[in-house]
Order: structure tokens, then sequence, then C-alpha cells
């Protein structure tokens, strides 16, 4: 087998593909990551290299070939070729590191629980609740990174087994800096003490409740949890009464203005507001 570094254009991206028959399918969403973090400049060189067999087949490698061309850029790579053909059976064998593996690798406390609230952090300040995008470990380490004095609170934040989920920490780091009450909105949910029956703490509470009763937690780790504790957090930041929860955008909306340019979209938005009345 012959190794050598090189740039790979889209052009040659897309005549190396021409040669890529018998490969498994192809994923979308992790072509769109590999391509962001290209075009970004985020994409590293890696020594697992593009795979070609000795005539000349692609083996390994069209996720990032298809992301050189989305990304429109030429990205260097180490292109492998003159394999034998049995060698596509062991490609992918291992099992691949996840964000939070690497997390870990570089000293984060609780790893898995931080690569999940960062992909809702990450959602919420690019104002795309509903994405179901792959998430690289770039981007997490950006939105770690830019919610730093938030994911350092958690570390020593009160957590009770049973009421709180990724979604619903995410939300609470992400409103953190609004107000003091959100602090002690999370630690009322947490020990449940001296909560009135109408506290927003109390729903979030019983919905927690509510809901492992259903499914052991269904509904938690999804956009609808992430929903419903906004919501609960708008209303105990403004002083309203919460009887019962709503998987509705509002308490998302309105938190998002009182971050001021926390929401980068929503930023943009009321720029344009304001000049087109101007």
């Amino acid at each position: 087998m012959k190794f050598r570094e090189m740039a790979v254009t889209p052009k040659q991206a897309a005549k190396w593909l021409e040669k890529n028959a018998s490969n498994r399918g192809l994923s979308d969403k992790r072509v769109n990551a590999y391509a962001r973090d290209m075009a970004s400049g985020a994409w590293h060189l890696m020594p697992h290299g593009l795979v070609f067999n000795v005539s000349g087949d692609l083996l390994d490698g069209q996720h990032r070939l298809h992301a050189v061309i989305r990304a429109e850029k030429p990205v260097k790579m180490v292109v492998i070729t003159g394999a034998d053909h049995e060698v596509r059976a062991y490609i992918d064998k291992a099992r691949p590191r996840t964000i939070a593996d690497t997390l870990r690798m570089h000293g984060a406390k609780f790893a898995n629980r931080k690569a999940s609230i960062a992909r809702w952090l990450r959602h919420m300040d690019a104002d795309d609740l509903s994405s179901r995008d792959l998430m690289t470990l770039t981007e997490a380490e950006e939105t770690l990174a830019r919610h730093a004095d938030a994911v350092a609170w958690l570390d020593s934040a009160p957590l009770e087994r049973g009421f709180y989920r990724a979604p619903y920490l995410a939300a609470v780091l992400w409103c953190l800096p609004i107000s003091p009450v959100v602090e002690q909105f999370h630690e009322k949910v947490q020990t449940g003490a001296g909560l009135a029956p109408d506290e927003p703490a109390m729903a979030m509470r019983q919905w927690f409740i509510r809901s492992h009763a259903r499914a052991q937690g269904g509904g938690t780790a999804s956009e609808d949890g992430l929903l419903r504790t906004l919501n609960c957090i708008h209303a105990a930041i403004v002083g309203e009464p919460v009887t019962r929860l709503f998987a509705s955008t509002v308490g998302y909306r309105a938190l998002a203005e009182m971050r001021g340019g926390g929401n980068e979209k929503l930023a943009a938005k009321r720029t344009r507001r304001s000049g087109s009345s101007s």
C-alpha cells in the first residue's frame, strides 16, 4: 500500500466518488456535520485516510469526499492506495469514539451529560430547536466554552435522581444569565421543599414524576421537555403561577429576548425590524 498526504479538492473528490460503486449507504447528516467543520477550518488532518483498493475503487471515505464537495474548499487528507480487496470487510469494525469519550479524555467531568447538554444549548443559541443534525466535537466544545460559567456551575449544582434530563439542564444553563431566580427554580425542582401548588417549580417537578410513571422519563429527553422547562422558567422569572405545562415556544421566545444578544438569530431579527421602522 502507498500513503500520501494531499489537499483534496472538490473536483478530485467528485472524480474519486465515481469509483464508489459498492459502499454503505450515505448519511446526509454526517456529510453536513463534516462539511461544517471543513468550511469553518475546524477539520484536522487525521492518520485515518481515504482508502482505495488495487483497482482504484473507494473502500473508505465517501462521507469525507461528499463533505469536501459540500464545503466547496480543498481539505488535507491522507490517501491510501493499493489496498487488498479484502480490506473492506475490516474497515470501521472498532467502536467509534463519541463526543462524550473525547470530552472525558480532555478531562471534563460528567462528560456524557455535558455532551447531551451541548446539543440542546447549540440548538437554542441557533434558534433551531427542531434540528436533528449531527453535532461535531468542535461544535460541542465551542458551545460548552460559550456557556463556560453556566457549565462550571452545573458541576456543583444539586441534582436529584429522576428530576433532571439533558434538555431540562440545558434550559436551566441557558437561562442562568437572565436572573438569580433561575438558580432558585432549579434548587426547588430538585429538593421539592416548601413549594406552593401553583408554583412553576412544583409544576416542573410534578411533570417529571408523571413522565417517569408513564415511560421511565419519556418525553424529558426531547424538544417537548425542553419547551416545557423553558415555559416554567419564564413563569418563575416573571412571577406567574403554573397549573399546567405546555410544550409551546412562548417561554423560549420571551427568554431569548431577555437574554439580549444571547440568541444570534433573534438579535438579527430585532435589528432588521428596527431598521425597517426607522
